[in-house]
């Protein structure tokens, strides 16, 4: 490649990442019901000019799922050191920092996988990586069970009430008004509905 053209090939794909993340706040907002229209708008570029990197919403889609899958949150927690706890810690951390990308990525996947309207395939693809999340937390909730950093009790019932805690957190981050927003909790808020009782 020309060096001339590598100013051209960055710029492009600044581009590129801008329609992503402008795409990403909208389907976390919208839902499968974000238009073409709307994510040109989010990102400040015209429609024509968002055509001409993705063909369509489904492409758009079809890559955030892709990046979701390779978040670097879900594979940092599958590797350290550390208890239970210390894990579920870390991922709650990064999914509901209202600052980075996560939290989105979270949203978005909730509000689309029960979508009528959204293409088989990309269903699939949702279902697929969303049984990968819960089968995640369901394995530290049983790890820190056998250890005693978490409480005992049915796991699945665990998870369900931890991921609807989330899932409500996930909203107030997107859509709350900002006093909820400068007081929005951390994980150690989270997880205390996890902990066993203090007399056990």
């Amino acid at each position: 490649m020309a060096a001339s053209e590598k100013p051209h090939d960055d710029a492009r794909e600044i581009q590129r990442l801008n329609i992503l993340s402008g795409a990403r706040s909208v389907f976390a907002r919208k839902g499968w019901s974000a238009t073409m229209a709307d994510i040109a708008e989010a990102a400040n570029v015209s429609q024509g000019l968002a055509y001409r990197y993705f063909p369509s919403k489904e492409a758009i889609y079809a890559e955030l799922l892709d990046r979701a899958s390779h978040l670097e949150a879900f594979e940092n927690v599958r590797t350290m050191g550390g208890s239970a706890m210390d894990k579920l810690r870390y991922l709650i951390n990064e999914l509901l920092d209202i600052n980075d990308t996560h939290i989105e990525l979270f949203r978005l996947s909730v509000l689309t996988l029960h979508d009528d309207a959204l293409p088989a395939a990309l269903r699939a693809e949702l279902e697929e990586q969303t049984e990968a999340f819960r089968s995640l937390l369901q394995s530290l909730i049983a790890e820190g069970q056998q250890t005693g950093v978490i409480a005992p009790g049915n796991p699945q019932q665990l998870l369900v009430a931890l991921l609807a805690f989330l899932n409500g957190l996930c909203i107030m981050g997107i859509q709350g008004s900002e006093n909820a927003k400068r007081h929005f909790p951390d994980a150690d808020i989270v997880l205390r509905i996890l902990q066993p009782p203090a007399n056990s």
